[in-house]
């Protein structure tokens, strides 16, 4: 059994099974297994949460080793982004929690992680910004949005460059 670096006082774990196949599992800073090696990718513990894949799809489980979003849900691709998972399915990306409810609806091209409570989300070639809370703050109607600071980001909407407020509004 080869195992890895402790990340929250958790360790990744190869194993090779029967077929000679190697998968991971998690074990602890005490030795104890919380996940058998059954993954076939098994990512660090980041936030209480570790991302592990399974064929083609990923999940996400917890340092008890519970299973939060269910292979089933065929995600290609989960990124831990504080207390939500930016998640992809038919390339198109959105974000859940860890009861794999949807807070923001996998719709978009492609979504930044949040910052302020908010991310730049990306449709049709255009930007808005939608809350963690998974209200659409601005419409994807802006050409560009620079990452926001201080509840303000430099914006261009229709070839004329301002500023967009963590409200939604957009001021020259």
């Amino acid at each position: 059994m080869n195992s890895y670096t402790f990340f929250e006082d958790i360790a990744v774990f190869e194993s090779k099974n029967e077929k000679n196949n190697i998968l991971c599992g998690y074990i602890t800073i005490h030795g104890e297994i919380i996940a058998d090696a059954q993954f076939d990718v098994a990512w660090p513990f980041y936030k209480g949460f570790a991302r592990v894949k399974k064929g083609n799809y990923w999940s996400v489980i917890n340092t008890q080793g519970d299973i939060c979003l269910p292979f089933d849900s065929k995600y290609e691709r989960i990124e831990i982004c504080d207390d939500l998972f930016k998640v992809t399915k038919a390339d198109r990306f959105g974000f859940v929690d860890a009861t794999n409810t949807v807070i923001v609806p996998l719709e978009y091209d492609w979504c930044f992680n949040f910052f302020e409570h908010v991310a730049i989300v990306k449709k049709n070639n255009l930007y808005g910004v939608v809350h963690d809370t998974g209200t659409l703050v601005a419409d994807c109607v802006y050409s560009c949005i620079k990452p926001f600071a201080q509840g303000k980001a430099i914006a261009c909407k229709d070839s004329v460059w301002g500023v967009l407020h963590i409200d939604g509004s957009f001021s020259v």
